[in-house]
C-alpha cells in the first residue's frame, strides 16, 4: 500500500478492505474467487554456522587424494634411489680382476729341470692367487667340476 509519504509499504489489508474486496470480485465474475490475506514479511535470514576451510569435505577429500599420491611417489623414489641405483653402479662397475703374478724369470733350463721348474712356479702362483681370491678359485673348481660332470 502507499502511504503519505510516498513510501510502499507491504502489510495485510483490514478486514473491511479484504470483503469488499471479495465482493466485488464475486460479483463481476461468475467464478469463485478466494482472497488470501496475509501479511508479507520475510523470513529473518537463518544464521548458518560457518565452518574453517580446513574442515570442508572438498578439502579433505583432496588432502587424501594428495597424500596418497605422495605416498606412491616416495616409495617409487625410494625403490630407484635406493635398490634400482646401487643395483646399476654394481652391474657397470667392472669385476675386481685378479692381479695375477706372472711366475719369476726362471733361468733358462732343458727338458725335466725346466718343467719341473715351471710347475713349481705355476703351483705357488695358484697358491698366492688362492690366498688373494678364494671365490675366484672356488669359480674355476666349479666350472672344471661342471665340465667334467
Amino acid at each position: 500500500m502507499r502511504q503519505r509519504d510516498g513510501l510502499t509499504r507491504c502489510s495485510s489489508a483490514s478486514p473491511l478492505t479484504a470483503a469488499v474486496l471479495r465482493g466485488l470480485l464475486e460479483t463481476q465474475t461468475t467464478e469463485r474467487v478466494n482472497l488470501v490475506n496475509a501479511p508479507f514479511t520475510q523470513a529473518p535470514p537463518v544464521q548458518t554456522e560457518e565452518t574453517p576451510f580446513w574442515r570442508s569435505p572438498e578439502l579433505l577429500t583432496s588432502a587424501k587424494e594428495i597424500g596418497r599420491n605422495l605416498l606412491i611417489a616416495c616409495i617409487a623414489l625410494y625403490l630407484v634411489l635406493g635398490v634400482l641405483r646401487p643395483m646399476l653402479r654394481s652391474f657397470a662397475s667392472a669385476p675386481p680382476s685378479a692381479q695375477l703374478t706372472s711366475p719369476p724369470d726362471l733361468p733358462a733350463l732343458d727338458g725335466p729341470a725346466q718343467a719341473a721348474a715351471t710347475y713349481e712356479a705355476n703351483l705357488q702362483a695358484a697358491k698366492q692367487i688362492a690366498r688373494q681370491d678364494p671365490k675366484l678359485v672356488a669359480n674355476v673348481v666349479r666350472g672344471w667340476v661342471t665340465n667334467d660332470g
